[in-house]
């Protein structure tokens, strides 16, 4: 986990890539690509088998949408 992201930090979700899954596919609290916002909590990221411990992050947006993203795809801007 980065030990820099935790509850109150400011990030940014990266933009959407080719790989990313149809938007229509995935649930829409998961549409947060290129959104910035504040972190609201952290926990644990399930998709199918693959467990990642500390991996979900939960933000919230500048429209107060709440956004579900993993770490690994989140810049802390402060």
């Amino acid at each position: 986990m980065n030990k820099t992201l935790v509850p109150g930090s400011l990030v940014q979700y990266r933009s959407r890539i080719e790989t990313d899954p149809d938007p229509e596919s995935v649930p829409k609290h998961h549409h947060g690509w290129g959104r910035t916002g504040i972190v609201i909590s952290i926990s644990d990221w399930r998709n199918g088998e693959v467990f990642l411990p500390g991996e979900s992050v939960t933000y919230m947006d500048a429209e107060g949408d709440m956004i579900e993203a993993c770490a690994r795809d989140l810049k802390v801007i402060s």
